[in-house]
């Protein structure tokens, strides 16, 4: 399915050819809010709508729990918990990726980012461990009174799960 912003920006991904910067019209923060949130992206043809993926887009924000982190998972219905350590270490640039589950039972791999911890990829715990495996970086641990956490140290120019 074809999409448009409506702001007649250059497709940076994947490359199409080479990139004429700037174009399209001028990006306000206002504008510039809508369009990284995905609210003004639209489908080129009429008939077909788009709108968030709600159980993703309208999570109850995360809280600290005891020097833990809850964090909501996007089946909506139950939560995971990461060291609050890995969100100071977040804000100073160091990032981390790590592999978790809930009830149900789905797997997510989720990074930490400046802005807060993204949930990647969702799907069966043997392919999201998979793909943590894979990621590039320094395998670490944390350790306090709640247990041992592993965790990825990553390069500073991922910001997206590997291919595949």
């Amino acid at each position: 399915m074809e999409m448009s912003s409506g702001l007649d920006l250059p497709q940076l991904w994947p490359l199409a050819g080479p990139i004429m910067w700037p174009s399209g019209g001028p990006l306000d923060d206002e504008a510039f809010l809508g369009f990284t949130s995905g609210k003004d992206f639209h489908a080129i043809e009429d008939e077909i709508g788009l709108s968030p993926w709600r159980p993703a887009s309208e999570l109850r924000r995360s809280q600290l729990v005891g020097g833990m982190i809850e964090l909501p998972t996007i089946c909506g219905k139950h939560v995971v918990y990461y060291p609050a350590v890995l969100v100071e270490r977040a804000r100073r640039g160091r990032l981390y990726a790590f592999g978790t589950a809930c009830e149900c039972p789905v797997a997510y791999l989720i990074y930490t980012e400046p802005d807060g911890a993204h949930c990647k990829v969702a799907g069966e715990p043997a392919e999201i461990e998979a793909q943590y495996e894979a990621l590039p970086g320094e395998e670490d641990t944390i350790e306090d009174e709640h247990g041992v956490f592993p965790c990825k140290l990553l390069p500073r120019f991922i910001n997206h799960p590997p291919p595949g």
